[in-house]
């Protein structure tokens, strides 16, 4: 027997293994679901597919049995949750692969909710640590109720990974599982952004579902506690830029661009929490495809209708095609009107750089596959008649540069995706597809100021500047506070607008709007709720978030246009007298806080944020090297005859000493020859006399 259990030893030992495996499971299957965890999406629940009303059915509602017949549509009435469900939490790790959360939304409206927008987002705090931060989730559509009820009451399910839910589940007391749900942000039809509707309330949940508890647990022993919370609404947020004079040091066309938004906080929050330290934010960003400025109607007019179609192949073939830009990136060189581009659009494409023939007409044959950006399309671009070249002009306008993106969309230039779920994929040079997480706390001492950088270049004198000896001057500004509170000595009358808004880090625009902003609500005495609720208050703190830095590129584009050269006869590319110029920037798109830290000293306290999602592009500002705007679109090159008119004037004036000139030149030009003659003679003279002394010998 032992010979025989020896010889088997290693096949008991699986058996018992197995054996042991199979009674877990039974145990374990008689109290879990049946389906086996995954990250939860719309469809792996069977809750995700049940009848609204019949969940609904028995549940209490503020205090009242729901009842479809209370909550009919009614326009007095915003869109609300009606509650916040949690289904088969438990402790039991084995136990957990149909946890999830739902959301119960009632739309009295009977707005036309876009179900499926990637906008839709809750704002939930798990636990109940009030300095703990809420993080916004997915919202994913589950269903809506029909029939006579077509709309009134969606049910959503909020969209939870594996990762969000073992941070969860550490979090959470299983005895008291408590979630702070500050707002939800749904997109309707006929608006591009989702809007922000109140919730603020605290969901807690005790107990456990059947079978989902105690091995013992055979009935529910859940239940659900809703109470108000505390949200700061913020409907009021202002947006702001700040560009150096100068480059940051990438190139010549490249400046530094602050991002800033402004906001107001009501005293009696203040009062109540305490200062504010720190606020966390999210966004998506977004790289402009190149836009077009001109200062041309004629340019403009003509290029309307080619917005959206590739002109490569038909700028030179297409007589109604009449203009093109190019920005240089080279100095002037004997030959070629400029060497390189960073910007073409608009001229024919081929191998080499632009040329000019000697009258300064743009020859037919332009070259131009040297740029480092050749634009075979354009998507948007603005007239500006009173543009004059000149240097940190705001030209387009935040607002200008928005609907410019919609328009665009809305043009269906060509096939595309959306980019935030709001704008053509083909209007960006690149775009993130995952949300920028901002965080910052002033206590921090690591992480309170932004930097920026402004580089100016500039020449001694001409003749550096034709060598290109350039003296080039640096400036940092490193100590420019994250946040920071906005007071009426930011306004002081003591300064001028300029030096108050170069305080502050905005544009002169901006600071414009900021100073109204601060002075209409400093002293406001009331607030309004998200919920519409108004209560008094001794005005409101405003505060300055400066929460990004990045590139923006302007260069001046040079206008040419199709005419025929005087001179020659010949068809090519004149050089227009304009201004204009290409910008890109990084747009913030569908910009949200997410919530804002206060401490009283003793105590932090985070309060969720109420407030719709924003799109935030900077207004647009000149290139800091303009151009000067020379024309040579009558076939004349204006130039070259002024200056031999000036060396005919020249030559007249000097023509009574012009001869000795002439031989003072000769004669210098002459002195090298001489003395390489006195040298080969000297050497030669040794020689000669040695000659002469053999002579004498013989």
């Amino acid at each position: 027997m032992r010979k025989l259990i020896k010889n088997n030893l290693h096949r008991l030992i699986a058996l018992a293994v197995v054996i042991i495996i199979m009674v877990a499971v039974v145990l374990g299957g008689s109290q879990s679901a049946a389906i086996a965890y995954a990250a939860s999406y719309v469809g792996e629940n069977e809750y995700d597919s049940t009848s609204i009303l019949d969940d609904l059915d028995g549940a209490t509602i503020n205090g009242e049995t729901f009842d479809i017949t209370n909550y009919a549509y009614t326009t007095k009435q915003d869109t609300q949750v009606l509650t916040f469900t949690e289904y088969c939490y438990s402790y039991y790790e084995n136990q957990r692969g149909n946890y999830s959360l739902y959301v119960y939304v009632w739309n009295p409206q009977g707005l036309d909710i876009v179900y499926n927008s990637t906008l839709n987002y809750i704002s939930i705090r798990f636990g109940d640590d009030t300095r703990a931060n809420y993080s916004k989730y997915r919202l994913y559509y589950c269903s809506q109720t029909t029939g006579g009820y077509q709309g009134l009451i969606y049910k959503f399910k909020v969209y939870l990974d594996s990762d969000d839910k073992e941070e969860i589940f550490d979090t959470l007391n299983s005895l008291a599982r408590v979630y702070s749900v500050s707002e939800i942000e749904l997109k309707t039809e006929g608006n591009s952004k989702a809007t922000s509707y109140y919730v603020s309330t605290k969901y807690t949940y005790s107990g456990f579902a059947a079978g989902y508890g105690n091995n013992n647990t055979t009935s529910s022993t859940l239940s659900i506690t809703a109470e108000q919370e505390d949200t700061l609404t913020l409907n009021n947020v202002g947006t702001a830029y700040y560009r150096p004079d100068g480059n940051n040091g990438t190139d010549d066309y490249t400046q530094d661009s602050l991002q800033s938004v402004y906001f107001a906080v009501p005293n009696s929050y203040i009062e109540k929490y305490g200062y504010l330290v720190g606020l966390s934010a999210e966004w998506y960003e977004a790289v402009l495809y190149p836009m077009l400025v001109t200062s041309s109607s004629d340019a403009y007019n003509n290029l309307n209708s080619y917005l959206g179609k590739d002109v490569s192949s038909i700028c030179e073939t297409d007589d109604n095609f009449q203009y093109g830009f190019a920005v240089k990136t080279d100095d002037l060189t004997w030959g070629n009107i400029y060497n390189t581009f960073s910007y073409v659009y608009g001229l024919p494409f081929d191998d080499g750089s632009l040329y000019s023939d000697s009258s300064g007409l743009i020859s037919s044959d332009l070259k131009t596959s040297n740029s480092s950006y050749y634009l075979s399309t354009l998507y948007s671009m603005f007239l500006n008649e009173d543009y004059d070249g000149e240097s940190n002009t705001e030209v387009v306008s935040s607002s200008e540069i928005i609907n410019a993106l919609y328009e665009a969309t809305e043009a269906a230039y060509s096939s595309y995706s959306f980019v935030a779920d709001t704008y053509a994929s083909y209007l960006f040079e690149s775009y993130d597809t995952e949300a920028t997480e901002f965080s910052i706390d002033m206590r921090d001492e690591n992480n309170t100021t932004v930097p920026l950088t402004s580089q100016t270049v500039s020449y001694d004198n001409w003749w550096k500047k034709l060598w290109g000896n350039e003296t080039v001057t640096s400036t940092k500004f490193d100590n420019i506070p994250v946040l920071e509170e906005v007071t009426a000595e930011d306004f002081s009358s003591s300064y001028t607008d300029s030096v108050n808004a170069a305080n502050l880090y905005v544009s002169e625009a901006d600071y414009a709007d900021l100073k109204d902003y601060y002075n209409k609500w400093v002293n406001k005495a009331t607030y309004t709720a998200a919920d519409g609720t108004v209560s008094k208050t001794d005005g409101y703190t405003i505060y300055i978030c400066r929460y990004d830095v990045s590139n923006y590129v302007s260069g001046d584009a040079t206008l040419f246009s199709k005419n025929s050269n005087i001179l020659s006869g010949s068809i090519g590319w004149c050089i227009e007298d304009a201004s204009n110029y290409f910008f890109q920037e990084t747009v913030y798109l569908n910009f949200d806080i997410i919530d804002v830290t206060f401490t009283n000293g003793e105590k932090d306290t985070v309060l969720g944020v109420v407030m719709s999602p924003i799109d935030v592009a900077s207004a647009s500002t000149s290139p800091i090297n303009p151009g000067d705007g020379d024309s040579s679109c009558d076939g004349v090159d204006w130039k070259l005859i002024l200056g031999i008119v000036l060396v005919v004037v020249l030559l007249l004036i000097l023509a009574p000493i012009l001869p000795y000139i002439v031989r003072f030149i000769v004669w210098i030009i002459s002195l090298p020859f001489k003395a390489i003659a006195a040298i080969i003679k000297a050497l030669k003279k040794p020689k000669d006399k040695n000659k002469t002394n053999e002579n004498k010998r013989e």
